[in-house]
């Protein structure tokens, strides 16, 4: 007997909130208040806000100017792969000793965000796949659009991959900005 998995047969958009990967880096940058250097693709700050406390003894001089390639390692993770250890992402930025003396506090923060998150935004994206079929009177191609949303302040809006999007909570909320934007990657992506 042999079996086979439907799931890719069709087109789909995975939403993925919240993912840890991506909300270590910046809570630890909010946590203590790094001032990261600015560069395309920053996210704002979290919302709501974090309160700040003193970089704890210990912890490396160099953080700030490391946290983007912390950022850049989480945010070029393929989801489609399984998450990655935050300690390795931040290993891999050179913060090793910095994700070691807050990985408790990270980890609390993220346990209570899970508990409270909602979302309100739940189907933009299919609903707009659907809108884009109708005005093209075609049937998408069988592909997956993968949503990383983020709980931070502005317009973030990444292009990782071209089927996979960080995109600030904020923004996906807001369906027609939103729709301005996911327009064109649908016709791209689905076409």
């Amino acid at each position: 007997m042999s079996w086979r998995s439907e799931v890719f047969d069709r087109p789909r958009v995975q939403v993925l909130r919240d993912p840890a990967w991506l909300l270590a880096p910046l809570y630890v940058r909010d946590l203590l208040g790094l001032a990261v250097p600015a560069g395309p693709a920053q996210p704002g700050p979290l919302v709501p806000a974090v309160e700040h406390r003193p970089v704890p003894a210990g912890a490396p001089e160099d953080a700030a100017a490391r946290w983007p390639g912390w950022w850049q390692a989480a945010v070029a993770h393929r989801p489609d792969v399984g998450a990655p250890r935050d300690r390795d992402l931040a290993a891999a930025a050179g913060l090793a000793t910095l994700w070691e003396l807050l990985a408790a506090d990270v980890r609390g923060w993220l346990d209570a965000r899970r508990a409270a998150r909602s979302d309100p935004a739940a189907g933009v994206e299919q609903d707009l796949l659907q809108r884009w079929a109708s005005a093209t009177g075609r049937a998408p191609a069988p592909r997956t659009l993968t949503v990383q949303t983020v709980p931070v302040a502005g317009p973030l809006l990444v292009r990782a991959d071209t089927d996979r999007w960080v995109v600030a909570t904020g923004l996906r909320e807001r369906p027609a900005d939103y729709r301005h934007l996911l327009e064109p990657v649908l016709a791209e992506l689905f076409g």
